[in-house]
């Protein structure tokens, strides 16, 4: 009975895997509902390996980076190798947990169970940022470098659609803070709104989830918002 459950299982990420590699965008958001237990199990083990210990929130943000890692390489993935994606891809997927972890900041030490929601950050008088201003400042930094001019208004109607000018503003800031270099946007962003990293971090990866799903009710757009680094 659990082969057969095992077989049923494969059968259908690989139906899904064959969508994403056929450029379906609404295939992303299965993967992400369908199996987002053993794909953020995946990135727990791969935090582990670094003696980190990560909390529920922490998943949630790198869930939407995994599953975008899997549809970049959903073309390579076969079911005859017996491996679900996420574990085949489990070297991509570290790339993933170490880009988080690079950006919380001073060093990790061994054995740290992350708990983001800490001490309240200190708050500094936030500079009202017009959103224009912002996506032409991305444009200039290089987060929208070498991609069509037009994507800038596309991605302008995308974050209306999905965020709210609060939310869409703290994730144009931590996308211009890294885009500059900035280790930790997290930390740098939630002293500008007066907000704390965990929270910044949390709207960042509401909003790109919300993105994806956004880009998936739009399974003929071929406008490339999807390979946005502000999207990935």
């Amino acid at each position: 009975m659990q082969g057969d459950e095992e077989d049923r299982s494969l059968a259908a990420v690989t139906e899904v895997m064959a969508r994403l590699a056929a450029g379906d965008m609404a295939a992303m958001t299965t993967l992400m509902d369908r199996w987002e237990r053993p794909i953020k199990a995946a990135l727990w083990r791969i935090a582990r390996s670094r003696n980190v210990r990560l909390q529920a929130d922490d998943l949630d943000e790198m869930l939407v980076g995994a599953v975008l890692v899997l549809q970049h390489v959903a073309g390579a993935w076969s079911p005859e190798g017996g491996a679900m994606p996420w574990v085949w891809a489990k070297h991509r997927l570290a790339n993933v947990v170490d880009e988080f972890l690079g950006q919380l900041g001073p060093s990790i030490d061994a054995g740290t169970e992350l708990h983001l929601a800490a001490e309240p950050m200190p708050t500094v008088a936030c500079e009202e940022h017009d959103v224009e201003e912002v996506l032409a400042q991305l444009a200039r930094e290089g987060s929208i470098a070498g991609e069509r001019h037009r994507l800038v208004d596309d991605l302008r109607h995308a974050l209306q659609a999905v965020a709210s000018e609060r939310d869409r503003r703290v994730f144009l800031e931590v996308a211009m803070q890294a885009a500059a270099g900035d280790p930790s946007p997290a930390n740098t962003v939630g002293q500008m709104f007066g907000l704390q990293p965990a929270t910044v971090r949390q709207i960042r990866c509401r909003v790109r989830r919300k993105l994806l799903g956004y880009l998936a009710e739009r399974p003929d757009d071929d406008d490339g918002l999807a390979g946005l680094a502000l999207v990935a």
